[in-house]
């Protein structure tokens, strides 16, 4: 969410129902008191504290209760009251020194010591800028569901780099195949085996049906599910299936450009041209 400047005057007050009074407070109590617009994501408020205290936004973890605020969140999602208390914890200068130089370009992390591509606030930072970060970041870290997810959402193909169980889990193999089709060559092969699953992934990204089994691509329940997302997905589909006429006229009909993989004789056939060409027409 882009951040907006406050602007209060007497003459023109904000509406209470946007503005929110953040109490920041530190272990020892009270730091300063923020009075923030719902419209601020929490990178924005973090410059404000900067602003008060003089702490880096780099070394600001705040607090709503047990739960750490993330920038790109917005103050909106915050209850509905005027006041709020909120806890920060500053992180130590040297990790936030890494963390900034995560966000500028991760790429300069690879000549940091092990300690830091152990440090899990590093690693999330690098893996939300490129999800194949993963690969560098230590053992623990591929089995920690936050990471990776945010990891394969980057980058689907960051998939390879986690751990067996994560590779194995429905919800993260899910994350990466959304962003990219490839993904499913790196699930684990339990969950490439189940057609429900391969149902699922197709809805995800009908682009993932040309990596799945040999099987679910001569699989006409499934290569319908994916023509009908798109019709482009009858590439993919087995040969046998391109000279199915049901497959390829919902194939045609999702696009037009699906005529060209279909077998030959039904790319003269003249009921599936007709089928193309009225496709065309509607969009």
């Amino acid at each position: 969410m882009v951040a907006c400047e406050p602007q209060f005057t007497e003459d023109h007050p904000a509406d209470a129902g946007d503005v929110v009074q953040l109490r920041i407070n530190g272990l020892g109590g009270l730091l300063c008191t923020i009075k923030a617009e719902r419209c601020w994501d929490v990178h924005a408020l973090k410059v404000a504290v900067e602003s008060e205290i003089g702490v880096s936004p780099h070394q600001q973890r705040l607090l709503n209760g047990i739960n750490e605020l993330r920038d790109n969140e917005g103050l909106n999602t915050l209850p509905a009251c005027s006041l709020f208390d909120l806890t920060l914890i500053q992180r130590p200068r040297e990790q936030a020194e890494w963390i900034c130089q995560a966000e500028k370009n991760w790429s300069l992390l690879l000549s940091a010591p092990e300690s830091v591509w152990a440090d899990r606030e590093v690693v999330l930072t690098a893996v939300g800028k490129e999800g194949c970060a993963l690969k560098f970041a230590a053992p623990h870290l591929l089995s920690d569901n936050e990471v990776v997810v945010r990891a394969v959402s980057q980058n689907g193909l960051a998939l390879q780099h986690a751990s067996d169980k994560l590779r194995a889990t429905q919800h993260v193999a899910l994350a990466a195949i959304t962003q990219c089709g490839r993904a499913l060559t790196f699930v684990d092969e339990q969950l490439r085996t189940d057609k429900q699953f391969i149902l699922e992934a197709i809805r995800c990204n009908w682009r993932s049906l040309e990596h799945t089994d040999p099987g679910f691509r001569a699989d006409r329940e499934v290569v319908l599910a994916a023509v009908g997302i798109c019709g482009r997905a009858l590439q993919g589909a087995a040969t046998r299936l391109k000279e199915d006429y049901e497959v390829v006229a919902a194939a045609v009909q999702q696009d037009k450009r699906a005529l060209s993989f279909a077998s030959s004789v039904l790319r003269s056939d003249p009921e599936i041209k007709a089928l193309a060409q009225r496709s065309a027409k509607k969009t």
